[in-house]
């Protein structure tokens, strides 16, 4: 038996080898082709939308919808009129805040293009009262604001935005003497979830006092973006935080596209990077019981409480090594915390044998530069985390995450994703959803990491008291988990299908139970 088993593990690895190196050799070409277009954002022509933008256009189903949501919460009321005014001046000068999607992609309100191929057109007139919606919440219904603000966000992530109208909404949800909180929706074509944030800071201020034009909506709506004033503002407000987003600046010669690579040494580099395409294609699927099934229309979220930066920070450095290499980040600790808990879930749900490897998760990657965003479309890759659910020990379970976060950081995974979801969009629609289904199967959830302003921004003259950011999950992935931080506070949140996971309070509660226990172990 012992022979069979070796003789057919033999025959694998051969397999393998073979489909690796024939991708290689076969997809190189083309894939250095679409990865120099896609890294350059090169369009044949200039209101078109771009292959990757159309590939999220075209992700979008009933039981996923494709947008990217954010809140700021405020402590008081906040008139709906004064959120008009804000909107007015700042995201209606961003073109495409103020641009229909024309094109024939199957979707309802899709207006023809003259070839198929879905392009931005200038909207006649946007009509605030149709996309900035005022909710009056504040009725005592039994229930808490956090209660009423959980099942309202849940209940808009589950609906479409009109095709007819500029893709977005502004909702301006009114919580009575809990304050407002304001929750925009954007659809993922018009740009990716670190773009998307930055044009929700641009209707911020550093201070009580409303000012003119700031150096974020300068930077996407003007007809020449002041790229320093932003990164200006953004040194200043989220030092850490524009590092951990921004790509860095190429440091050699050669052509900078626009996600900040060198595109010539990309394209020369195209065969080794195909390869790792061909690895990630034979990746096998995780199948993860409690995170992989039928989905349905409606979702549900959940946040934890917030969690002081200062904090977790001490507990990061008390269970760090003695190896100044082999410390881990911050995120490193939360995503520890995440593993924990998500072993807890299956646990309590009998998934024993779910429990004896890992649970892979996606990450998105930013690809290009500040100077580069003010165009929005999307310019991010992908990463694939094996997340050691199977890992018992919490301390041993930080340190299998850090290393294995530092070897992601020096594979071109990212780019080849990038790449691929070019080529999708070149493709048939058929095509694309069997591509985004083999690939989305080989994860059971995303994870995100969005480092906010570091001190408190302020909201039409209020001062924000919480942020949260989603983004959606592609394909047939039920859960989205998303790490943010805000004026030294850190909060986890989740963004759930309700028939598959069901509660996502649960797993809110039990990330904070792993970072309690981290803190035990570190003895803070």
């Amino acid at each position: 038996m012992s022979g069979d088993s070796e003789h057919k593990d033999s025959a694998w690895a051969r397999a393998e080898a073979a489909v690796v190196d024939g991708v290689a050799k076969h997809v190189a070409p083309v894939l250095g082709r679409a990865l120099g277009r896609a890294v350059s954002g090169v369009l044949e022509v200039e209101r078109r939308l771009s292959p990757v933008d159309r590939a999220w256009l075209r992700m979008e189903r009933p039981e996923n919808r494709m947008t990217v949501t954010g809140m700021f919460r405020v402590a008081e009321a906040l008139p709906r009129a004064e959120v008009v005014e804000l909107v007015r001046a700042r995201l209606l000068t961003v073109p495409r805040f103020a641009a229909c999607i024309e094109g024939s992609e199957g979707g309802e309100g899709d207006r023809e293009a003259e070839d198929g191929w879905p392009r931005w057109t200038p909207a006649d007139t946007v009509d605030l009262d149709a996309h900035v919606l005022e909710h009056d919440l504040s009725e005592d219904d039994g229930r808490d604001a956090e209660a009423k603000l959980r099942a309202f966000i849940g209940e808009q992530l589950a609906l479409a935005l009109p095709r007819e109208r500029p893709p977005w909404r502004l909702h301006v949800v009114q919580l009575g003497a809990a304050g407002t909180a304001v929750v925009a929706r954007v659809h993922h074509c018009v740009g990716d979830g670190i773009a998307l944030m930055l044009v929700f800071m641009s209707l911020v201020d550093d201070a009580p006092e409303v000012k003119g034009p700031t150096p974020l909506s300068m930077l996407f709506g003007a007809r020449r973006p002041n790229v320093g004033a932003a990164r200006a503002y953004l040194r200043e407000v989220m030092p850490t935080g524009v590092k951990l987003l921004l790509h860095r600046e190429p440091r050699e010669g050669g052509q900078r596209g626009q996600g900040g690579l060198n595109t010539e040494q990309t394209v020369e580099q195209a065969g080794a990077v195909v390869r790792e395409l061909g690895e990630l294609g034979l990746r096998s699927p995780d199948t993860t019981p409690c995170f992989h099934g039928p989905l349905g229309v409606p979702k549900a979220v959940a946040w934890t409480r917030e969690l002081p930066l200062a904090q977790l920070k001490s507990v990061r450095d008390a269970l760090a090594g003695a190896d100044p290499s082999s410390r881990p980040t911050l995120n490193d600790l939360v995503l520890a915390a995440v593993a924990g808990a998500l072993r807890r879930h299956l646990l309590g749900r009998g998934q024993e044998e779910a429990c004896a490897g890992d649970l892979r998760v996606t990450i998105p990657v930013n690809l290009r530069r500040l100077a580069d965003m003010a165009a929005l479309g999307n310019h991010f890759g992908l990463i694939f985390l094996d997340l050691p659910v199977g890992v018992v020990d919490p301390r041993t379970r930080l340190e299998v995450v850090a290393g294995r976060t530092r070897a992601l950081k020096r594979s071109p995974e990212a780019v080849v994703t990038h790449g691929l979801l070019w080529m999708l969009g070149l493709a048939p629609a058929a095509v694309e959803s069997a591509g985004v289904s083999y690939f989305s199967a080989r994860a059971s959830a995303v994870v995100t990491n969005v480092p906010g302003p570091e001190r408190p921004v302020f909201l039409a003259g209020r001062r924000v008291q919480a942020m949260r950011f989603w983004v959606p999950q592609s394909g047939h992935l039920g859960l989205g988990i998303s790490i943010a931080s805000y004026a030294g506070q850190l909060s986890v949140g989740f963004a759930a299908d309700a028939g598959l996971i069901g509660d996502p309070r649960e797993l809110a509660a039990l990330v904070e139970d792993e970072l309690r226990e981290l803190a035990r172990l570190g003895g803070a």
